[in-house]
């Protein structure tokens, strides 16, 4: 019986998940609700790199 106890019901699994996935989404939501930066400031521009053959 010890190594039942040892692993996680599937139900506390699923609880952890979706409290995951939403505090990402609530991030996620928060970060892009911020005002954008003033340009230039920490933006390194540069012309973009020549493709490869």
């Amino acid at each position: 019986m010890a190594e039942h106890r040892d692993k996680p019901p599937i139900l506390r699994v699923i609880v952890l998940l979706v409290a995951l996935v939403s505090t990402a989404l609530a991030l996620a939501a928060l970060s892009s609700s911020q005002p954008d930066p003033a340009p230039g400031a920490g933006v390194v521009s540069a012309p973009p790199a020549p493709s490869r053959p």
